[in-house]
């Protein structure tokens, strides 16, 4: 495996891991504004 298939490899694995983030923080915090709402109202 050359290092440049490595590296494109590395930094798709990396960016698929901080997508996958991204999602599981947004959808956590529309559930915590959910709960705030229900709370407030």
């Amino acid at each position: 495996m050359s290092t440049a298939c490595l590296l494109i490899t590395l930094v798709t694995a990396g960016a698929n891991a901080f997508s996958a983030t991204l999602d599981f923080v947004s959808s956590q915090h529309d559930e915590f504004g959910k709960a705030l709402r229900f709370k407030s109202s």
